[in-house]
Order: structure tokens, then C-alpha cells, then sequence
């Protein structure tokens, strides 16, 4: 199972970056985090089956990467150099905690729901899904609430386009120390 934290440090092709993060009770409670992309070692550029050389990291790009109290996802939201949703990232997780200097992080169950800039959205991993419940990394059960979990996500978490839309750009407004 991976370790992810709220700081980057997991976003591997990040070159210069700053972070700052803040428990906050809003629409959902939890921990919310801004990173600030100075330079990247390199672009992140995936390839969807609709939709080639798609650019989700760059010089200049934010992300926020929110981790709700009581919930089993974590959702990481990127915008590009101007300020436009690029993507959102939805990971299923199993656990959460806080490590011996204070910084949040979840345990990743692999199984990853995407929404692209234009809304439509893949479920991705499920292979690693199903590789760490055939190797005995994670149980029976957490495979099944990792697929509860996304279902849920995707019927409930990304149609409110209030928390989708709004609190993303509120908080990224935020940190950027303007008002919404």
C-alpha cells in the first residue's frame, strides 16, 4: 500500500515547489493542502483514450489535495498557470493519520477515479486494485470498499458541482491570499 502525503512529496516530478495545508470545516471537514509548482523535473503528460498528450503538471500549475475527516477518499486537484481546473484526482484510501512532524497523509487502496477538465471521467488502477488483493496486501474488504467508495464518489461527490467547482476555486483563492 502506498503512503501518500498532503505535502508533494509523493508528486515525484515536482522540481521546486512550496506547500502549506490547514484543518478547515467546511462542506466537507478534513485537511486541505496548496502547492505551489515553481518548476517540475518534468511535464506530466498522460494519454487518455479520447484524449492524447493531456498536460496535468508544469512549470507554474497549483494543486490543492484535500483529505476529509471521516471519508474514504482523498481528491487532488491541479489547475494550470492561469488558474483553470486541469484535473481532479480522486484517490480510495484506507486509512489516515498525521506523522511524527505534523504532516497529513492517507494509505492509497490503488483504485483511482479521474475527472478531466471536460467531465468526463475514467476509473483508473483497477488492475493494481486487484493485484494487491490477489498478493494479500490489502483484504477482501478493502477491495470491496475501495469500488464502494469510488461508486459513491462518482454518484454523490462529483455531481455537487457546489463542492466540484466552488469550494476548489475558493480554497485555491484562498491560499493565494485573495477573497472569493
Amino acid at each position: 500500500m502506498k503512503r501518500k502525503f498532503l505535502d508533494g512529496r509523493n508528486w515525484t516530478w515536482l522540481d521546486r515547489y512550496t506547500y502549506e495545508f490547514k484543518h478547515i470545516e467546511d462542506v466537507f471537514e478534513g485537511y486541505i493542502s496548496f502547492i505551489q509548482i515553481d518548476t517540475v523535473k518534468q511535464k506530466l503528460v498522460v494519454d487518455y483514450e479520447d484524449r492524447k498528450n493531456v498536460c496535468l503538471c508544469d512549470d507554474g500549475y497549483k494543486g490543492l489535495i484535500f483529505l476529509p475527516d471521516h471519508e474514504k477518499w482523498c481528491a487532488n486537484v491541479v489547475f494550470d498557470q492561469e488558474g483553470n481546473f486541469v484535473e481532479w484526482y480522486f484517490d480510495m484510501i484506507k486509512s489516515t493519520g498525521i506523522n511524527e512532524v505534523g504532516i497529513p497523509y492517507f494509505d492509497d487502496l490503488y483504485l483511482d477515479v479521474v475527472m478531466t477538465s471536460d467531465f468526463k471521467l475514467r476509473i483508473l488502477d483497477e488492475d493494481e486494485l486487484e493485484g494487491a488483493r490477489d498478493q494479500g496486501i490489502i483484504t477482501q474488504a478493502d477491495f470491496e470498499m475501495a469500488y464502494a467508495t469510488s461508486e459513491r464518489v462518482i454518484k454523490e461527490v462529483i455531481p455537487d458541482k457546489k463542492f466540484i467547482i466552488e469550494f476548489f476555486r475558493r480554497y485555491l483563492y484562498e491560499f493565494e491570499g485573495g477573497k472569493y
